[in-house]
């Protein structure tokens, strides 16, 4: 069982004194990136939100919009700092753009903006914020059963490439033991034609030694074995259920895999057998691409 890193939760929370529209995104990432666009009366709050986000998603470029809908109970004051600030933007815009006489009411734009309007307290209250956690928690497992589904398709296709570098394994590891035969039977076709032509007598017990030193080089028994070990973990790891964050264990598997399949290619010798190792190739790189997705 796998996860995705990508996933995508919203809700609207309703608190004693307010109403928030939420947004919760996530994307890859090789860390944990939180970016938090909250409204001012989280500001002192901040930290214990990222805990949640870090506690429930663990890994991944994690996005949280959160926007003050309504306040049904509390006092609220005009912001002159930041309606300051959103004005002159408007008027660098308004040059920008060469916009003369604009048709646009400034000030009705300016009421609507975010934050111009802030609660006259400096904190949310105690009531309002421990129920925005609660749903803050559940948003987040929401966004977690998302990375779960995708996960199950990510999972099918990573899956299926490794079947295929295992049916290719069992391929070579038939064709391995035949290996020597054809090597020696090549070998000995060669020196046949040699002593035809030139008339000549070749050394049986150095054909024998070369054969010998040809199988002790060129084996590929204990890359086999280890490839068969890999291959068998990934399967363990993908399964266990027990730890969420799969994606780099899996990648370095991954990458164990490739360095027995290229020592395959280059010590087999046998068209055949190399044949089958640029087709393991590509699949291992398509389980790659999936892997930059997992949690």
């Amino acid at each position: 069982m796998i996860y995705s890193m990508t996933g995508f939760a919203r809700r609207q929370v309703i608190t004693p004194h307010f109403a928030f529209s939420v947004q919760l995104r996530s994307l890859n990432s090789k860390v944990l990136d939180i970016n938090l666009k909250l409204p001012f009366v989280f500001r002192a709050r901040e930290a214990e939100v990222r805990k949640i986000l870090a506690d429930i998603l663990q890994l991944g470029k994690i996005d949280l919009h959160v926007r003050l809908e309504n306040i049904t109970a509390t006092a609220h004051v005009f912001n002159f700092e930041i309606a300051s600030w959103y004005y002159q933007q408007l008027l660098e815009l308004e040059d920008q753009l060469q916009i003369k006489n604009p048709q646009r009411d400034w000030m009705q734009i300016l009421l609507s903006l975010p934050d111009v309007f802030r609660l006259s307290e400096d904190e949310i209250p105690e009531e309002d914020f421990l129920t925005f956690m609660n749903e803050l928690k559940d948003i987040c497992n929401e966004l977690m059963q998302y990375r779960l589904e995708e996960g199950k398709s990510l999972e099918n296709d990573i899956l299926q490439q490794l079947h295929f570098i295992e049916e290719n394994y069992f391929s070579i590891l038939s064709l391995s033991d035949k290996r020597l035969e054809i090597y020696k039977k090549k070998l000995l076709d060669e020196l046949r034609m040699w002593k035809k032509q030139n008339d000549l007598e070749f050394d049986e017990r150095r054909l024998e030694e070369q054969l010998i030193y040809y199988a002790d080089k060129l084996d590929i028994n204990e890359e086999l074995k280890r490839l068969k070990h890999h291959l068998d973990y990934f399967k363990d790891v993908t399964m266990d259920e027990k730890n969420l964050l799969k994606g780099k264990k899996l990648t370095f598997i991954v990458q164990e895999m490739g360095r027995e399949i290229n020592t395959l290619g280059n010590k087999s010798n046998m068209f055949e057998i190399q044949q089958l190792v640029v087709e393991m190739k590509t699949a291992l790189e398509k389980i790659k691409e999936q892997l930059s997705n997992v949690l």
